[in-house]
């Protein structure tokens, strides 16, 4: 099951003409330097305990209450064989999808992977794909590093967690609890190191279209931009520290949703 949080566009033929995917694939979007990106965990949030089950996890696909739902079998059948239980306990792109927090159903990591794939990284990879085609610079990101009081099975480096580390608030002015405040102390201290960096990239993004002009002598890693022949993200992670890794994990269950995007009146 997800949770109910539907509030999509409608076509309607004036300020929406027609779907994004039709408007992106002919070229009809404003070419400007982008920073785009998603979290490793994005979908756990979405999710809610109860499903067990193939056939569980068929429902979601098809569930009125989702953004992201299909009723072509075809479609659904394909997506259920390319999102696979049990999970993979790789962590290229992603956490360990084997792990499965207490309380919720066996489907849990499958859902949630799911949804991150469908609501933000299919998108996200098609939009790089786009932007390099039509060579305008396109700037990706991964985010995976788990904030403070955020249970790292649960919810790991889910949906929003980024943005304390975007703006750099290691007070956790707004918050209930500082994204910043983990044991030991050097992890604290990379968490910060992460936040300084993520907010002076995305300053120098937005006064030179490039997030390399930082400034920052503690960090000489160069984002690349993305290129069709060598996609890459920087990866943000608390961990260890900022790196780049190739942007082809789950390629073949990505591509598909970015090829079904109409099965989904995207």
């Amino acid at each position: 099951a997800v949770a109910a949080a539907s509030f999509l566009p409608t076509i309607d033929g004036g300020l929406i003409p027609e779907y994004n995917f039709v408007a992106l694939a002919k070229g009809n979007f404003v070419k400007v330097p982008l920073i785009i990106g998603s979290n490793t965990d994005e979908g756990k949030i979405f999710t809610v305990p109860g499903d067990e089950t193939t056939e569980d996890f068929r429902e979601v696909l098809q569930s009125p209450t989702s953004d992201i739902r299909t009723s072509n079998n075809e479609t659904l059948d394909t997506l259920i064989t390319l999102h696979p239980f049990p999970g993979s306990s790789s962590l290229h792109g992603q956490s360990d999808d084997t792990l499965i927090p207490a309380g919720f159903g066996s489907q849990f990591n499958r859902v949630g992977r799911w949804m991150g794939d469908a609501m933000f990284t299919a998108g996200r990879r098609y939009t790089c794909e786009l932007w390099a085609q039509h060579r305008v610079p396109c700037y990706s990101y991964r985010f995976n590093t788990v904030p403070a009081d955020t249970d790292p099975i649960e919810r790991g480096a889910t949906h929003f967690m980024e943005v304390a580390f975007v703006f750099n608030n290691v007070p956790g002015t707004g918050m209930d609890v500082s994204a910043y405040s983990v044991e030991p102390a050097s992890r604290a201290e990379s968490y910060k190191a992460v936040g300084e960096l993520m907010s002076r990239m995305w300053m120098a993004f937005a006064a030179t279209h490039s997030p390399n002009n930082h400034k920052l002598s503690s960090f000489n890693t160069t984002w690349p931009a993305y290129t069709l022949d060598a996609p890459s993200n920087i990866v943000s992670d608390g961990n260890t520290t900022s790196f780049i890794e190739k942007d082809d994990y789950r390629s073949e269950a990505l591509k598909f949703i970015i090829d079904s995007a109409l099965d989904f009146s995207r």
